[in-house]
């Protein structure tokens, strides 16, 4: 099984108030709609810093900002895409 497939069965999806206890240890980073989670998460596996960084930069990845964290706070069963990859929680929200 190769790195793509292994992180595709790992893929999990959660409301946010389970997810927001890693969201106060700062290990919460949102990916915007416009990537695929899995291809951003073999990316981190694979160290490619060039990449997570052009992502960062853009604004494409993020920990959840103000606006974002009132919004999901509000809605506490809301449900994201995750992945966990060590030590981050990558997620995604998902489409409705």
């Amino acid at each position: 099984m190769n790195l793509r497939e292994k992180l595709t069965k790992e893929l999990l999806v959660a409301p946010w108030k389970d997810i927001r206890p890693h969201f106060e240890a700062g290990r919460v980073y949102v990916v915007s709609e416009d990537l695929e989670l899995i291809e951003v998460a073999v990316r981190m596996v694979d160290d490619d810093v060039t990449q997570i960084q052009s992502w960062i930069i853009s604004g494409q990845i993020t920990p959840p900002n103000e606006i974002q964290i009132r919004s999901f706070d509000q809605s506490p069963e809301k449900t994201f895409s995750l992945l966990i990859v060590q030590p981050y929680v990558l997620l995604q929200e998902r489409a409705h």
